[in-house]
């Protein structure tokens, strides 16, 4: 009862932390202009927009964000923007389309500017420096993000159309821009590339490091800086302008908090000295670990409040149906806790006669079939990390699928197996597991045996969809 208890506290504790830490008004407009009407399309910035969308909503911000929008479209958004703006403690924009400089200005293209001539830049592009001066009249931390420097046929058109000749590629840099940072995803005058998955180089990098707990937003540049250097063969160098005058986080960690909110610290650090945790986790892995607090209770009562805690939770489902199941039944009805059920951690009754997988189950699945195809090295245990993860992401590159790679989902084991051989490409060294015999277990579709210190260099196969 007392580890329950001190369980129970301990994700009470940081549930309260991370709601201290996303106290702030943090606001952003985040645009993706991929569908171009009057030059070629691009291919990631709708999905660079969606993704930095779902990723700042998780870090507290309140989102606007627009797709494939026209001029009138991005002058209406950037309005919202700064009405939103009022009171903000920090603002933020992020842009993914086609953009240029000329005279040393930086404009942003709808999906439907054509630029004829110099002066449709007045009238058919967004510039830069109005979004800019809403951020800077309302916001007190200003961050500005620009994988807006692709390679752009309307520049060459233009500027041989320009009298002035002021016309270049890339965006220009920018000088004055008191407490704000600006990020570029190239350095100024330069073409930064097109991804060739669903991200672009500069938005996969920080998609991958914005969640770092305790990171400022200095020490998260560095590593978006290295990443995108190292994955374009030194091709394109990330940069930034920045006149910040104290530190940002994306995600405060336990020390961050404690300097601002010494009461909320103080609450989490009690419960972990008593679980025996660290203080420091993201909003999933706080929803993970709660449910894990609970998962094996008869107690209604935690049930309904994780589902108060977390109305749109990843076990929402689940605890809906372990409340069904421990709710009092009418005489006579029978119980479904004597029917022979699945024995799986975190499962109830109900759940597993309707053939409803927990999700420690069905992270079983899905890694058994990524290990089966090849993209998995690691135990077949259920716990979902960082090489599960992985896994999935090495799976959908070889695959040219788009399975969510951040919790396990049911519906993509199916995806998997329809593929009958390796699918990912691999140096295989590992030990062969044991065959269990009591089981009936076989080998798995393309027999291969992997033996140790014999090298298979697996060829990646054509996708069936």
């Amino acid at each position: 009862m007392r580890s329950w208890a001190s369980t129970f506290l301990f994700v009470a504790a940081l549930f309260a932390l991370t709601c201290s830490a996303h106290a702030e008004k943090r606001v952003a407009l985040v645009i993706g202009n991929s569908a171009y009407q009057n030059t070629a399309p691009l291919k990631n910035p709708r999905s660079d927009a969606e993704d930095m969308s779902a990723a700042l909503k998780r870090l507290g911000f309140e989102v606007i964000s627009g797709l494939d929008l026209d001029d009138r479209g991005m002058s209406q958004k950037v309005r919202d923007f700064a009405r939103s703006l009022e009171g903000a403690d920090a603002g933020l924009f992020f842009y993914a389309g086609h953009g240029l400089q000329a005279k040393g200005q930086n404009y942003l293209l709808p999906v439907n500017a054509a630029l004829k001539t110099e002066s449709d830049l007045d009238f058919e592009t967004v510039a830069l420096d109005l979004v800019m001066k809403q951020m800077q009249r309302s916001a007190r931390v200003s961050l500005v993000f620009l994988d807006a420097c692709r390679d752009n046929p309307l520049t060459r058109s233009l500027s041989a159309s320009s009298r002035s000749g002021a016309v270049g590629n890339g965006l220009a840099r920018i000088e004055e821009a008191a407490g704000m940072m600006i990020s570029f995803s190239t350095q100024p005058g330069n073409v930064a590339l097109d991804g060739t998955g669903r991200n672009s180089p500069f938005t996969k990098a920080l998609l991958k490091h914005i969640d770092t707990a305790g990171a400022t937003i200095g020490d998260i540049m560095i590593d978006v800086r290295k990443q995108v250097i190292a994955d374009t063969n030194e091709r394109q160098v990330p940069w930034e302008n920045s006149s910040l005058t104290g530190k940002f986080y994306f995600r405060p960690g336990a020390q961050q908090v404690a300097a601002a909110d010494p009461s909320a610290t103080s609450a989490a650090q009690q419960g972990a000295q008593r679980s025996g945790a660290t203080v420091g986790v993201s909003d999933t892995a706080l929803d993970h670990t709660f449910w894990t607090s609970i998962a094996n209770s008869n107690d209604p009562a935690l049930y309904r409040d994780y589902l108060r805690r977390f109305p749109t939770g990843t076990y929402v489902s689940i605890a809906e149906s372990k409340l069904q199941a421990l709710s009092p039944r009418p005489a006579g009805q029978p119980d479904a806790g004597n029917t022979k059920t699945a024995m799986v951690t975190g499962t109830a009754p109900a759940e597993a006669q309707r053939g409803i997988e927990s999700p420690r189950q069905v992270a079983q699945d899905m890694q058994r079939e990524l290990k089966r195809v090849g993209c998995f090295s690691g135990r077949v245990d259920g716990n979902w990390g960082a090489q599960s993860r992985k896994a999935v992401e090495r799976f959908n590159e070889a695959a040219k699928l788009e399975l969510q790679a951040e919790t396990p989902n049911s519906q993509d084991v199916p995806k998997v197996k329809k593929f009958p051989g390796l699918v990912c490409e691999q140096v295989a060294t590992q030990a062969p597991v044991p065959r269990r015999e009591s089981s009936g277990e076989r080998p798995r579709g393309d027999g291969v045996t992997i033996t140790p210190n014999i090298q298979l260099r697996i060829p990646k196969i054509r996708s069936p969809f």
